[in-house]
C-alpha cells in the first residue's frame, strides 16, 4: 500500500462509531509506525481534513465540508434529482419519506433525502451513510441491473453476507431473484432495514443505460395498502424514468463505483 493509499485510508477510519482517533491507534490499524501516523495526520491537519481536540485525539475537519458542498452543487446526478425528488416526496404523501441512494464501495449510500411533515424518523437512511448491499429495496433494485459478471464476483466475494441477508445459499437462486426483480422493473421489501418500514425502489441509469443508482419511497408497512403499494410503485417507478432521462440529456457519466466493479 502506498503512503497516498494510507492516507487515505486513514481518513477511512472515522466513523459513527469512533470519530476521535490519535495517532497511536491510527498506527494499529492501518498497520504502520506511530511516527508514520503522525507524518500523515499532520499533514491532513494542515489541509484542515483533521482538527485535533482535546487530549491527543483527532477528528474530521471543515475541508470535508467544502467538498460536501461542492458535490451538492456540482454532482449531475444530483442535479437531474434534486427537482424530481422534491416533487416526489409531495405527491408520494405526506407520511412518506423519499430518498435517491448510489453505489459506494460495496455498500449502498443516501445522497438527497426528502419527505413530508408527517414521514417517520425511523429510518436508517440519510445522507452519507453507507447501507448494506444486500438487503431492502434501495440495494436490491440496484444489485438486479448490475452485469452478471459484476454479480458473480460480489456473490464469489460475499456469499457467506448474501446467506446471511437474503436467505440463499446458491450463486444460482441468487441470480433468479435478481432478474426477478429486474423484470418486475421495482422492488418492494418490508423490515428488511428497519423494523416496521417497507420501501418501494426504482432503478436509475447513467447515459451509458449502466445502473448508477436508485430512487425510494419508504413508510409505515402496516399502513400501506396493497392498491397504495402498487401505486407508489408506479410513481417511484415513473421518477427514477425521468432522472435517467434528464441523466441521458446532461450527457454527464456516473460511473460504478470502483470497488463494485474491480
Amino acid at each position: 500500500m502506498s503512503s497516498a493509499d494510507r492516507l487515505l485510508a486513514l481518513l477511512d477510519l472515522f466513523s459513527d462509531e469512533k470519530s476521535v482517533w490519535t495517532a497511536e491507534d491510527a498506527a494499529a490499524a492501518l498497520e504502520v509506525s506511530v511516527s508514520t501516523s503522525y507524518r500523515y495526520i499532520r499533514s491532513l491537519c494542515e489541509a484542515e481534513m483533521l482538527v485535533p481536540v482535546t487530549g491527543d485525539g483527532y477528528r474530521l475537519g471543515p475541508a470535508i465540508l467544502k467538498y460536501d458542498r461542492l458535490i451538492r452543487v456540482t454532482d449531475p446526478l444530483l442535479e437531474a434529482a434534486r427537482p424530481i425528488v422534491v416533487q416526489l416526496a409531495k405527491d408520494a404523501g405526506e407520511a412518506r419519506t423519499v430518498f435517491l441512494s448510489r453505489l459506494y464501495r460495496d455498500t449502498v449510500m443516501c445522497v438527497l433525502h426528502g419527505g413530508g411533515a408527517g414521514a417517520t424518523q425511523n429510518i436508517s437512511y440519510e445522507r452519507g451513510r453507507p447501507m448494506p448491499m444486500f438487503r431492502g429495496a434501495t440495494s436490491k433494485i440496484i444489485l438486479a441491473h448490475l452485469p452478471r459478471r459484476t454479480l458473480k464476483r460480489l456473490y464469489e466475494a460475499k456469499a457467506e453476507l448474501i446467506a446471511e441477508s437474503m436467505g440463499v445459499r446458491e450463486w444460482r437462486e441468487f441470480l433468479d431473484i435478481l432478474r426477478e426483480i429486474r423484470r418486475v422493473g421495482h422492488c418492494r421489501a418490508e423490515g428488511e432495514v428497519d423494523p416496521g418500514i417497507a420501501g418501494i425502489a426504482a432503478p436509475v441509469f447513467d447515459d451509458h443505460g449502466c445502473v448508477t443508482g436508485s430512487l425510494t419511497i419508504t413508510g409505515n408497512a402496516s399502513h400501506m395498502s396493497v392498491l397504495e403499494a402498487n401505486q407508489l410503485a408506479e410513481l417511484v417507478t415513473n421518477c427514477a424514468e425521468a432522472v435517467t432521462v434528464k441523466l441521458a440529456q446532461s450527457g454527464a457519466s456516473v460511473p460504478f463505483s470502483p470497488r463494485i466493479v474491480a
